[in-house]
């Protein structure tokens, strides 16, 4: 009897797996179709897989450039994500100051506040301030500001792990407190910061709004995420307006290798920080 509730599970999650898998296959299979088969709707399999639509020589070197601007936000991002998101938790878990409780209600209380709310005033502010035109700032600079509410929530977990009599040495022995933190708390708090970095590079990665909102003047500056939006309108070439939904899908399958990769390399960092914090918690 277990064995066949065990099979009718594996079946079910194989199902499950197919379904949400073909989409991404049909997006593959579009990306391999050669020019003549995008008019053959509705058609699946490529009549003769081509690879030639993976390098276009008329939209490739936008999306290196688009690319090296994503990279550029990503890992500026992660830096100031990491270290603004520790040095608050730090203090939140370890430092004893007054209001401590309000103040970190507060925080907490951010989260339940829509980003999208926030799009017309911080685009005022950064407008009045010069960074609406021809600069990555209003996509890195926040970042650096905190480091998010629930980032700033998983990494207290993991620091009240930490004995306080160990930081009580440390401090006994004259270390002061970026000491602390960044000798002692960080690297025992690396499952989690490998969480925190994975997550702020995913979002970093298929961020579309915020490009759209504050690069949409700048076309050198734009993202990845931002680029495939404008192509999916179709693009100019010397035969006039094009519109090839199978080199679309070939940018689509490269935007998600490098998601995909990411998550490969980390995945067993990934699940251990979830279920670490989500234990302390």
């Amino acid at each position: 009897m277990r064995k066949k509730s065990s099979a009718l599970w594996y079946v079910f999650a194989v199902i499950l797996i197919l379904i949400f898998l073909f989409p991404f296959c049909v997006m593959v299979l579009r990306s391999l179709m050669p020019d003549i088969d995008v008019w053959r709707y509705p058609t699946l399999l490529p009549s003769s897989p081509s690879w030639e639509n993976y390098y276009n020589k008329e939209i490739m070197p936008n999306l290196l450039g688009q690319f090296f601007n994503t990279m550029t936000v990503a890992v500026l991002s992660i830096i100031g994500t990491v270290v603004s998101a520790f040095l608050c938790a730090y203090g939140f878990a370890k430092v004893h100051f007054k209001f401590k409780s309000i103040i970190f209600a507060v925080t907490m209380a951010s989260t339940m506040l829509p980003s999208i709310t926030m799009r017309i005033p911080l685009y005022m502010i950064y407008s009045d301030i010069g960074w609406t035109s021809g600069t990555l700032k209003p996509l890195i600079v926040p970042a650096y500001f905190g480091g998010g509410a629930m980032n700033i929530l998983l990494i207290i977990q993991f620091i009240k792990g930490i004995p306080n009599s160990v930081l009580e040495s440390a401090r006994i022995d004259g270390a002061n407190e970026l000491v602390c933190l960044f000798r002692i708390v960080l690297p025992n708090c690396l499952p989690i910061a490998t969480l925190v970095c994975v997550n702020t590079f995913l979002g970093v990665w298929n961020d579309y709004s915020s490009a759209l909102t504050f690069l949409a003047d700048s076309e050198e500056k734009w993202t990845l995420a931002l680029g495939l939006y404008k192509l999916t309108a179709g693009y100019y070439n010397d035969d006039g307006y094009v519109f090839w939904i199978n080199r679309q899908m070939a940018i689509g399958v490269m935007m998600c290798i490098p998601s995909m990769v990411v998550f490969g390399i980390f995945q067993k960092s990934l699940i251990e920080g979830v279920a670490i914090s989500g234990v302390k918690a």
